[in-house]
């Protein structure tokens, strides 16, 4: 990905205005649990890393089941830590290879990642862009504003389209 945002969406930045800012890493976790329960259609994200633990894969599996249609995207070297792998109860990895393979959770990868945005259908649970440092921050924005909420699912289908399926299924 390039460490630019695509010229029209920096034309577009005033669409941001409308949002609280999320420093504490529990504020922002409660947040983004939220989003995902009260989601009822999609929810979707793009992040270097993952942020939820796996051992609450098992309401990822229920929402799943309940209808809700789940898109990724992730960097292609990223890999799920083995530890993290071995404590992922086997009934959730196996709920999630059958969505998977049905075509409810649909994942891509991308070379590089600078943006995290993590949303549903109804608001946006984080937002950020790259530190001073280039990395991708930790903390950022939440929002339910249409307009930043349009700008972050433009911004995700943007990368969504560069991005290459994934043909193999990865925990």
């Amino acid at each position: 990905m390039d460490k630019k945002l695509p010229p029209e969406f920096i034309s577009r930045l005033g669409d941001l205005r409308n949002c609280v800012r999320i420093n504490d890493p529990l504020e922002m976790t409660a947040i983004m649990e939220r989003v995902f329960r009260e989601a009822e259609e999609y929810h979707q994200y793009i992040s270097p890393f993952r942020a939820i633990s796996h051992n609450s894969l098992k309401h990822v599996v229920e929402k799943l089941d309940e209808g809700l249609k789940i898109r990724n995207i992730e960097e292609i070297s990223y890999r799920v830590p083995e530890t993290a792998i071995a404590n992922t109860p086997e009934e959730d990895r196996f709920g999630l290879e059958r969505h998977w393979k049905k075509g409810n959770m649909q994942l891509r990868y991308i070379e590089k990642i600078d943006v995290r945005i993590n949303m549903s259908e109804k608001e946006v649970s984080i937002f950020t862009l790259p530190d001073l440092d280039g990395k991708v921050d930790m903390f950022g924005f939440a929002s339910d504003d249409p307009l930043f909420h349009k700008w972050c699912a433009d911004l995700f289908n943007y990368y969504w389209e560069k991005g290459k399926t994934k043909t193999v299924f990865e925990l």
